[in-house]
């Protein structure tokens, strides 16, 4: 039994552990600030620059709601370790891509090894948590990926400046194996392998709970935010480039306020975790708002107003994420938290995948400031229909 495997870590050492693994994923936040320099390397259109995102994105999606139901049936860890695995062989052959066809195959096959890990990564970390602290170590999980959220543009601005385009990728290739040998110490929840013995311990998904309203209004929520929020991540950095004598390093700095704000508020709620779940309408308020003053503050180029108001679309997502995944995962019983874990990084990247492909359009036609306003606008009406649906 996995609980008695005496090489396991204490439950805060091993979720660190886990975050650390799952943060590989989300420092894709580097890539964002490199289109630019993509676009330029390989003669395409900005435009075309969507495909570097839909790749990663879309079989990110597709991969975690098969692992994630697979961790559930055969172990959340092994799955875990064999995206890492494929996470550390994808990022080194990005850097070596030698046409933008070759590049976006292979961001397919890094979205897939990202989906296998992140799909299994809150799964984790719930079994290595006591209910009294799952509500916290939650929200440090939260913390961390909001974390690699900011510090992939800062990494990125960086490596484009020393290696170019490749250095995005590259640096995350040793990450993924060092998480890769020390993941056996992690304590595993005792999962029962299934197979033709017994047929009939399979964990059944439990529909009912998936199918509530209020379950499916949350998951909603997700996209609807999410998407909202990636016009700064799509557009804010061409915006950046337009602006005189602004390097490249300063433009990964200001981007990188955003998620540093959504990893203020995590760690804020980490410290009452038990309120957190309220969290999840006020945070939708909080990213419209922060959107809002995005789009009033592009024009002006002033990098201290722009990361002002960036900083509290970011605190806006981060109060969100916190209770959206505190509530999705205790919505649901326990042998069906990888397919609820799957869930919340598919909702966000389907939000990205919506944002991206309505986004592009209203981009190339307003503006960046007119991006980051038509996004204020969609989220504020989905804050509004929320609400209403909640209480009818």
């Amino acid at each position: 039994m996995a609980l008695a495997d005496k090489r396991a870590l204490p439950p805060l050492a091993a979720v660190a552990l886990v975050c650390v693994g799952a943060m590989v994923a989300p420092l894709d936040t580097a890539v964002n600030v490199a289109f630019p320099t993509i676009v330029e390397s390989f003669g395409v259109a900005p435009r075309e620059i969507l495909w570097v995102v839909l790749a990663f994105v879309f079989t990110q999606s597709v991969a975690s709601l098969f692992f994630g139901r697979l961790g559930d049936l055969y172990g959340h860890r092994r799955m875990f370790m064999l995206g890492m695995l494929a996470s550390a062989i994808a990022n080194a052959a990005l850097a070596l891509a030698p046409s933008y066809g070759w590049l976006i195959g292979l961001r397919a096959l890094q979205g897939a090894a990202a989906g296998m890990a992140m799909a299994c990564a809150p799964a984790l970390v719930s079994a290595a948590s006591a209910p009294e602290q799952r509500g916290r170590f939650l929200a440090l999980y939260a913390s961390a990926i909001s974390a690699a959220l900011a510090i992939g543009p800062v990494v990125g601005g960086l490596l484009i400046a020393s290696l170019g385009w490749p250095g995005v990728f590259l640096f995350r290739a040793p990450i993924a194996l060092v998480v890769l040998m020390l993941v056996p110490s992690i304590l595993a929840p005792p999962v029962q392998r299934y197979g033709t013995h017994a047929p009939s311990s399979r964990p059944k998904i439990a529909w009912q709970s998936f199918l509530t309203r209020r379950f499916v209004l949350l998951q909603c929520s997700s996209v609807a935010i999410q998407g909202a929020v990636f016009a700064i991540m799509l557009w804010v950095p061409f915006a950046l480039a337009r602006w005189s004598e602004f390097p490249v390093t300063a433009a990964g700095l200001v981007i990188a306020i955003f998620p540093a704000g959504s990893l203020a508020a995590s760690l804020w709620l980490a410290r009452g975790a038990a309120r957190s779940a309220t969290w999840v309408l006020p945070g939708q308020w909080f990213a419209v708002a922060g959107l809002a003053g995005s789009a009033w503050s592009v024009p002006f180029e002033s990098p201290v107003l722009l990361a002002l108001t960036l900083s509290v679309a970011g605190a806006g997502l981060g109060v969100f994420q916190v209770g959206y995944q505190q509530q999705t995962l205790e919505s649901v019983p326990a042998d069906n938290r990888g397919l609820a874990g799957s869930l919340i990084n598919v909702t966000r990247l389907l939000g990205i995948v919506v944002g991206v492909i309505g986004l592009s359009a209203v981009g190339d036609r307003l503006g960046v400031a007119g991006a980051l306003a038509f996004s204020a606008g969609m989220l504020a009406i989905w804050a509004l229909f929320f609400k209403v649906a909640l209480r009818s």
